[in-house]
């Protein structure tokens, strides 16, 4: 007795498997992820804010002469709250998203607040992981803060945001275009990881023709893949 099916196409980044007005196979993979920058300022804000709601509510306990404490244990607690929903919040509110559309002849990026982008299939091309722009420089920066402050001061754990993030991108003709960046390489992997998978399931369909169309989830078996896959 078999088990129930894997499919490649489960789990995130969401994917919908549809039909076109022609009644072809499109794969639609909507991606969403926290860039760098956004990772750096929310974090940076999310201080700020935790910060203020542990200084406001004691000075008013303390100007009101009536600090217990219960109001202590309140007020502390209150920091860290506010410092973890700020920073949930603006990661929220400040992903990057992307919608990437497979069908049979094309693949179609759209990012947003950017104009779409369509690429014919039949042309070689791969996804890949690449690492983020600013890695070199960002790594210079906290080599010159480390000595500059670090013998003075306090030698402060400065964290690579840049350096430890990856652009998802799309090589086409030898040229790369950026689908989306992650802040974190487990992320990048995970949107690679099903790129690749929705590309191996659309040329599923284009092999098997008309009438025989590939299910996702009953009749496709993840083969071990390298980090760049050609086709």
């Amino acid at each position: 007795m078999t088990g129930p099916s894997f499919s490649p196409l489960a789990g995130p980044p969401h994917t919908v498997e549809s039909t076109n007005s022609a009644g072809a196979p499109v794969i639609t993979v909507n991606l969403s992820s926290v860039g760098p920058r956004v990772a750096k300022w929310a974090q940076r804000a999310a201080v700020v804010i935790g910060a203020i709601g542990f200084v406001w509510p004691m000075a008013a306990c303390i100007a009101s002469g009536t600090l217990t404490g219960q109001d202590i244990f309140v007020v502390v607690g209150a920091a860290p709250m506010g410092w973890a929903a700020s920073r949930t919040i603006l990661r929220s509110l400040f992903k990057s998203r992307t919608q990437v559309v497979f069908e049979n002849e094309s693949v179609t990026v759209k990012r947003d607040l950017r104009t779409a982008k369509t690429f014919n299939r039949n042309v070689t091309h791969s996804f890949t992981r690449v690492p983020h722009d600013k890695t070199e420089s960002e790594a210079r920066r906290i080599r010159w803060l480390e000595e500059t402050f670090g013998r003075k001061w306090l030698n402060l754990p400065y964290t690579d945001y840049f350096g430890r993030s990856e652009h998802i991108s799309l090589i086409y003709l030898n040229q790369r275009h950026t689908i989306i960046t992650a802040s974190t390489r487990r992320k990048a992997e995970q949107i690679h990881t099903r790129l690749l998978a929705a590309s191996d399931v659309m040329d599923g369909h284009a092999n098997r023709g008309v009438g025989q169309v590939m299910s996702a989830s009953n009749d496709w078996a993840s083969p071990l893949r390298k980090p760049v896959e050609k086709f």
